[in-house]
């Protein structure tokens, strides 16, 4: 095992993680690692090492990407099995008619916010997670229920499909609306949701046009991708993640 690079990693990335957010402290970190902060100072001040169990614990944790997690198994001397891959989920379209009902995006998020810990069947609890009027949340509900996307079973909700997805190129007025709220969305939280919470980035190309339908499928590629990675039995926020393409060229 080489404790010195072990170390430098794990110091690397709490300098990469406080570069973002400058608030971020040590004891939020060590919370990550699932370690106290006391141990995890020790460790970076070279007072002591990690064995190899911890070291492989740290890695359950998705606190490093792909690339650092292969670093950080080689220090200590360990070899990643490759990852199994959650099953694609298989997604039923909505129609436009339930598209146009439902386009607004709180909708999918109580889609979504169902499958956390300790979710509630109760509109006020709903509309405090979403941030959102009772009366707002009690609608949805409504037209979710009467358009087939949630059932009662045995005194609960569930969803009657895995996943659900809009219609591709078919230009739909109410998603439009629906897209144009969550990126309403998207900027007031940018005020107002911490750097380690968070994730906003963007980059401009030069492109040609003909290549647009396969830069289309990578992206719902990576989305797919995300979903495997991110979401899990025992969840507990609803994100978005939203990837704008589009031309500022004229």
């Amino acid at each position: 095992m080489d404790a010195v690079k072990i170390r430098s990693l794990i110091s690397e990335k709490y300098e990469t993680l406080r570069a973002r957010n400058r608030r971020y402290s040590l004891r939020s970190f060590a919370t990550r690692l699932e370690m106290s902060s006391g141990a995890l100072s020790e460790v970076m001040s070279g007072k002591r090492i990690f064995s190899v169990k911890k070291v492989q614990s740290i890695l359950r944790t998705r606190v490093f990407d792909p690339g650092e997690r292969n670093e950080l198994a080689r220090a200590a001397g360990l070899v990643l099995a490759p990852e199994g891959r959650k099953k694609t989920p298989k997604y039923t379209k909505i129609t436009s008619e339930q598209g146009h009902v439902i386009g607004e995006w709180w909708h999918f998020a109580i889609l979504n916010l169902m499958r956390t810990r300790g979710f509630q069947m109760d509109p006020v609890w709903i509309s405090k997670r979403l941030g959102l009027d009772r009366r707002i949340i009690e609608s949805a509900i409504f037209r979710l229920k009467e358009l087939n996307f949630i059932r009662e079973e045995d005194g609960k909700w569930v969803r009657t499909a895995e996943a659900f997805t809009t219609t591709d190129d078919q230009i739909n007025l109410a998603l439009q609306k629906g897209n144009q709220g969550m990126i309403l969305l998207a900027a007031k939280r940018l005020r107002t949701i911490p750097l380690d919470k968070r994730d906003v980035t963007s980059y401009v190309m030069a492109i040609h046009p003909d290549r647009l339908p396969e830069a289309k499928q990578a992206i719902r590629r990576l989305q797919d991708e995300l979903s495997t990675l991110l979401e899990r039995e025992d969840a507990t926020e609803v994100y978005q993640l939203g990837i704008q393409l589009f031309p500022i060229s004229q």
